[in-house]
């Protein structure tokens, strides 16, 4: 996460008091009250761009397209319901506002942004960091912008638009001709432009630490001028941002570039230091070319052409599924550097979460390891921390799994036959399945079935809430 030294974050910070739910609730109200948006520990989103085009197999700006539906957390109109406050445990509708059927999605903390099949890209949720790229910002005196959309609102100036990211508090898009763009929080370097916000102590508040309210282009590899001086990056086809305020970017080539924070060498290049320009990630040995990219929190994956796992970055919670002793304190820089995840091999889907790593094989093999804290590894939650798998182990309880997205503390999947399903944390009623556990530590295992939604093929696991992406206008 976000460090206002620029180099790591302290594991209290992190771990968010983990176990002590009273007081999560009471630091979220309290956040709320003085229209703060809530980063630290959070998961952006994943994510990575989760593309109904290419699950549905739906072409054209004609094509029916996908609906989002979405349970959990609404406190800043994250999921795009028309008014704020807790969704509820069982899913509901996006109110879809101008955007209509939608193409690709990625999540923020307390955002979405969205991607219309015209190649335009709209946001809702929160704004205090101008994450919704609209060009509304928070003044010194918190007005109501600092408080963002329930409803879609468009980004500016974007077109050809392709493919979507997020991380907590920055947006990001990627444009038909392989260029980035990104907007919003930069407290880290994460609009990859050679800038960087100057933060107040303590955590980054309204507004000491926007960005840029629109987006802006990012900077070519090793660029060190500010505004990139006329060199940006080029040849990027796919994007994924994690919650630690990093970016993962996969080129049509194959080889991968990192920005942002690299406290515990998530960026991947051998250092373990914050960039505010992109890096090569470091590609060696049977590693020379990639088909996937995923960010974690404090972690980074990848599938390399061939179906191997690479993960680099912390390993505090076993997040890199080497089977190594963790490192500490957490999170720590255990590998800056990709190594390989040797017990797992024909891997077609890979998600980083907030302690823990999913993947799926294509025999349909569901895989997890990292933390089990929540019983987000689909069995009965391990104490005292660190805990977990420290390789790869089957998810039990649910098969034929075609989506995958591992959130903060919580896991989710979509199968063949349109069903959701999740387990883990579900304090917040994350997982959709018409029910909160309120009691510590909040786990819901094996995997329970997301109620209401039909036709699912893609899922996104948060920090808070949880979306799912159907087929068609309706999603029933």
């Amino acid at each position: 996460m976000l460090t206002h030294s620029c180099s790591r974050t302290p594991a209290r910070l992190r771990r968010g008091q983990r176990g002590q739910g009273l007081i999560e609730y009471a630091i979220i109200l309290a956040l709320i009250a003085l229209l703060v948006i809530a980063i630290m520990n959070v998961l952006g989103k994943n994510v990575q761009s989760s593309l109904c085009q290419a699950s549905t197999g739906l072409t054209g700006q004609s094509a029916s397209g996908c609906t989002i539906w979405g349970s959990g957390s609404n406190f800043y109109g994250e999921l795009g319901l028309g008014w704020t406050g807790n969704g509820g445990a069982t899913p509901q509708q996006s109110s879809g506002g101008p955007v209509g059927p939608i193409m690709a999605t990625a999540s923020g903390t307390f955002m979405t942004v969205a991607l219309k099949y015209d190649g335009t890209v709209w946001t809702w949720g929160a704004n205090g960091f101008g994450e919704l790229g609209n060009g509304a910002s928070c003044g010194a005196t918190y007005p109501s912008e600092c408080l963002g959309s329930n409803v879609p609102v468009q980004v500016s100036g974007l077109s050809s638009v392709v493919a979507v990211g997020a991380t907590a508090i920055t947006g990001y898009a990627v444009k038909s001709d392989g260029s980035v763009w990104s907007w919003g929080g930069n407290a880290y370097g994460e609009l990859g432009n050679d800038t960087q916000s100057v933060c107040g102590a303590g955590l980054p508040t309204v507004p000491n630490c926007q960005g840029s309210t629109s987006p802006v282009q990012v900077c070519a590899v090793g660029v060190v001028v500010a505004n990139c001086g006329g060199s940006y990056l080029s040849g990027v086809k796919a994007i994924s941002s994690g919650g630690a305020y990093s970016v993962l970017a996969l080129k049509s080539d194959g080889t991968i570039v990192a920005w942002g924070s690299g406290g515990a060498g998530q960026l991947g290049n051998g250092l373990g230091t914050n960039s505010l320009v992109p890096v090569n990630v470091t590609m060696s040995g049977s590693f020379t070319s990639a088909t996937a990219v995923a960010a974690g929190s404090y972690f980074g994956m990848a599938i390399a052409t061939g179906g191997n796992v690479f993960t680099w970055g912390d390993d505090g919670e076993n997040e890199l599924g080497t089977g190594e002793a963790v490192c500490s304190p957490d999170p720590c820089d255990k590998h800056s550097a990709p190594v390989q995840v040797s017990t797992i091999s024909n891997i077609t889907a890979i998600s980083g979460g907030r302690l823990h790593a999913m993947a799926l094989s294509s025999s349909g093999t569901l895989y997890g390891w990292g933390d089990n804290f929540y019983g987000e590894l689909g069995t009965a939650p391990c104490t005292p921390q660190p805990c977990g798998a420290s390789t790869p182990t089957t998810i039990p309880g649910v098969s034929q799994v075609v989506a995958i997205s591992a959130g903060s503390y919580y896991s989710l999947v979509a199968t063949s036959g349109g069903q959701a399903w999740g387990c883990g944390r579900d304090d917040w009623g994350q997982l959709g399945n018409g029910s909160i556990n309120s009691v510590s530590p909040y786990n819901v295992d094996p995997m329970t079935q997301v109620l209401k939604v039909k036709n699912v093929v893609l899922v996104q696991a948060t920090w808070l809430s949880s979306e799912f992406i159907t087929r068609g206008l309706n999603g029933q």
